[in-house]
């Protein structure tokens, strides 16, 4: 089923401007706007496209008027999470940079529950979740991190996550995509020998008598401070 025309005109639009003048990537847009459907929402999402590039800066920065436009494009993915979702337990691997500031804030929520305001792209494979860090090292304001993240397809009232192989653009990287706003517990957090912290998460459920209460809390602190302390984007 495809998209209203008058839905993907208004990104279209947008992104049309964005990118002036750039051929390769007005060819894409023009490719999505004659043939995006709903049924190809993680596909474009997984391809290194217009699309993967602003979803991800709009929710990096909260830009609420682009998330708007976006608002088609995240329902289907989130259908389509849905209907293909894990139907067993999994443990996954996702490794990043992280400055010495996000990390102390993860060290000092350790049994706290955290928000995922973003797309949770991970890896079924640990070690090639490991080669994104093969050719980096820890410096005085970056370090190395390996997320694992154990998540129970038993568990009631969670965000869908799933095995995206038969649905990505590249199926070669067997991804499991957790949707955005997934609630993690912070289980632990320790170094290895080869100066790599691992971060351990549990998928949490969403439905718990005491996590709104929660939730509306971290989004207080947040607008506060104005920094991503419990609400965290990778």
């Amino acid at each position: 089923m495809k998209s209203t025309p008058s839905i993907t005109n208004e990104l279209i639009a947008i992104c049309t401007e964005e990118y002036k003048g750039n051929k390769a990537e007005l060819e894409v847009l023009d490719e999505f706007k004659q043939n995006y459907s709903s049924d190809r929402a993680v596909w474009w999402y997984t391809r290194d496209s217009f699309v993967y590039r602003l979803l991800n800066k709009a929710l990096r920065v909260q830009n609420i008027d682009l998330l708007f436009l976006f608002r088609f494009f995240i329902r289907d993915l989130e259908q389509q999470l849905e209907e293909n979702q894990c139907t067993s337990s999994i443990c996954v691997y996702r490794c990043q940079l992280m400055s010495n500031d996000e990390l102390k804030v993860l060290k000092d929520s350790i049994g706290q529950l955290i928000s995922i305001n973003s797309f949770l792209s991970t890896s079924i494979h640990k070690q090639r979740a490991l080669q994104f860090l093969s050719t980096t090292s820890n410096s005085d304001s970056v370090e190395r991190i390996l997320f694992k993240i154990e998540a129970d397809s038993g568990l009631s009232g969670v965000k869908p996550f799933a095995n995206i192989r038969s649905l990505s653009y590249i199926p070669e990287e067997e991804e499991v995509l957790f949707m955005l706003g997934s609630i993690f517990r912070l289980v632990n957090i320790n170094q290895d020998s080869n100066l790599i912290w691992t971060i351990e998460l549990k998928l949490c459920s969403d439905n718990g008598n005491d996590l709104k209460s929660v939730i509306d809390q971290m989004k207080k602190e947040q607008k506060e401070i104005g920094s991503e302390t419990n609400l965290l984007s990778f």
